[in-house]
């Protein structure tokens, strides 16, 4: 999914991914307090390092466990 209009959106893979060079990091849970406060301020402070090797890039994929 990517944000379009506002909304989330569907993308397939093979057209997010298509001749690009991409960081994709997993994170356990959506939204959850250690990985807002633990995992992805790393690679937020890392978008610069990223972006200068190359990196088009740098997705979050994440899984929300239904209630």
């Amino acid at each position: 999914m990517e944000m379009q209009d506002g909304k989330p959106t569907p993308v397939a893979t093979d057209a997010f991914f298509a001749g690009k060079k991409v960081a994709l990091f997993a994170l356990p849970g959506a939204y959850t307090p250690t990985c807002s406060a633990k995992h992805v301020p790393g690679f937020v402070a890392s978008y610069d390092a990223l972006k200068a090797k190359g990196v088009d890039e740098i997705a979050c994929l994440s899984s929300m466990t239904p209630l």
